[in-house]
């Protein structure tokens, strides 16, 4: 058997993170392993018969090894699995022959790493990239135009005379994890709210409040029933049966959904400040809050 030689970092980002906090001693024992096992440079190996290059971040693993490695038994080992990939700290890939790629999220790789990746895939782009790149950017910029016009056009919500940078910044980060019809269907339901005597909500924000307070947009997508929510007279009123069942299980997605954002922003405040201080420019430490203005 090979010596193992050297030694891995833990970022500062990931201990600070919700995630981390809320693994238990055995899961804590599995995400050091993963880290042990991940790849810190490209390697080739056989896959099914198939020659298959893991990246930087990946582990090809089986429960049996990490099991074997950790003593954590296998309903600790999924526990682990269901939590990581809830905060989005990786992701699991099962191929057709049954073996398991995990793909660590990039974020959570040490700073060092990082800069080799940025180097690399810098050093990869040809014009062909770029071209793609660029083609993504103004595809993404044409949505956000398209987003901010919608909202214009709805009766009830404030007018906005141009679309900013920082209402930019408030949308972009949706995108991540709603379409741009889910988006503009809250919208939707926000001016619909908004203009109906039936409904006790009257709260006129301008769309970058909207976007970023907790009870603002995710208190309007479609899975969030505002339109039930909001009533300002229940009596005699329910939702449907499939609603009904359903209210609980949204809650706790919509809970989740802001417990990942959170998460995401805090380490991107971390990452930024870390960025800093490599290049020589020390910032104080600041407490990443949520914006209500």
């Amino acid at each position: 058997m090979a010596e193992n030689l050297g030694y891995i970092k833990l970022e500062r980002s990931l201990l600070d993170s919700d995630f981390y906090h809320g693994l238990s001693h055995s899961s804590v024992r599995v995400l050091i392993e993963m880290l042990r096992l991940a790849n810190y440079h490209e390697s080739e190996v056989i896959i099914d018969g198939e020659l298959r290059t893991l990246q930087p971040g990946q582990i090809l693993a089986s429960r049996k090894t990490i099991t074997k490695n950790t003593k954590a038994t296998e309903r600790e080992i999924r526990t682990f699995e269901a939590r990581a990939q809830l905060f989005n700290f990786m992701t699991k890939e099962t191929t057709k022959g049954n073996r398991t790629i995990y793909t660590i999220n990039t974020d959570f790789l040490t700073v060092e790493e990082k800069k080799r990746q940025r180097k690399r895939q810098t050093s990869d782009k040809g014009a062909t990239t770029s071209k793609k790149g660029e083609e993504s950017k103004e595809e993404k910029e044409w949505v956000i135009k398209d987003i901010f016009a919608h909202w214009n056009s709805k009766e009830n919500l404030n007018k906005h005379r141009e679309l900013t940078d920082r209402i930019k910044s408030a949308i972009n980060p949706k995108l991540e994890y709603y379409t741009k019809d889910e988006i503009k269907k809250a919208f939707d339901n926000y001016d619909f709210v908004i203009g109906s005597p039936n409904y006790f909500w009257n709260h006129k924000w301008p769309l970058v409040i909207f976007m970023q307070r907790e009870n603002g947009f995710l208190s309007f997508v479609d899975e969030s029933q505002p339109l039930w929510n909001f009533l300002a007279d229940k009596t005699g009123v329910k939702p449907n049966v499939q609603e009904e069942d359903e209210l609980k299980q949204q809650r706790k997605a919509d809970e989740k959904r802001r417990l990942r954002e959170s998460c995401r922003r805090q380490n991107q405040a971390h990452l930024e400040w870390l960025r800093l201080q490599s290049e020589g420019t020390p910032q104080p430490r600041q407490v990443l809050k949520d914006s209500g203005d």
